[in-house]
């Protein structure tokens, strides 16, 4: 982070990604073997020939991901891999922080920041280096521009360490005006 300016970069870490590219690789690397060893044929094959695709493209998204360079200042955020999306915070007009977990009981999860603007869209991920600084930019851009944020999307800005700037202390999100 450059202290003077504010600006920040920020990259996904291939530990990070390893688990995710490793299941890629063995999907891949099952279905080829069905199609190419055992030689399946009919509906079978168009089946592994379908999970082939998904399998590679998964495996190509992950490695745009690795590829991927967030930057980050006090006017915009930009995403550069392959081709460069940036979003002026001053013209964000969407802001959406979703969280996910795997299985229903799994306390392990991921978070998913879309943020989106006239000219464009971005999505990042939790698995980010920095993504604290990233929501809480996109948090205070969304303030500053008078954003509508779902009750879910409020929660999860919470849970990342946003606290009470505009919308209230996160225990008083949803209550009505008679429960203040």
């Amino acid at each position: 982070m450059n202290a003077s300016s504010g600006a920040s970069t920020h990259r996904y870490s291939l530990s990070a990604l390893r688990g995710d590219a490793l299941r890629a690789l063995a999907g891949l690397g099952i279905c080829l073997f069905v199609l190419l060893v055992v030689r399946v044929g009919g509906f079978s094959a168009y089946l592994f020939l379908a999970l082939t695709a998904l399998f590679a493209a998964y495996a190509a998204q992950l490695g745009l991901r690795a590829l991927t360079l967030v930057e980050l200042d006090p006017q915009r955020i930009r995403a550069r891999d392959i081709v460069t999306r940036e979003i002026a915070w001053r013209e964000l007009s969407r802001a959406k922080l979703s969280y996910f977990r795997a299985r229903r009981r799994d306390r392990d999860g991921w978070m998913q920041l879309k943020l989106r603007s006239a000219g464009g869209r971005l999505t990042i991920e939790s698995h980010i280096d920095g993504f604290e600084a990233i929501a809480r930019a996109a948090y205070a851009a969304a303030l500053a521009n008078k954003l509508e944020l779902s009750e879910a999307s409020k929660a999860n800005f919470a849970a990342v360490g946003v606290r009470d700037q505009g919308w209230g202390a996160p225990s008083s999100w949803g209550a009505t005006p008679e429960d203040k």
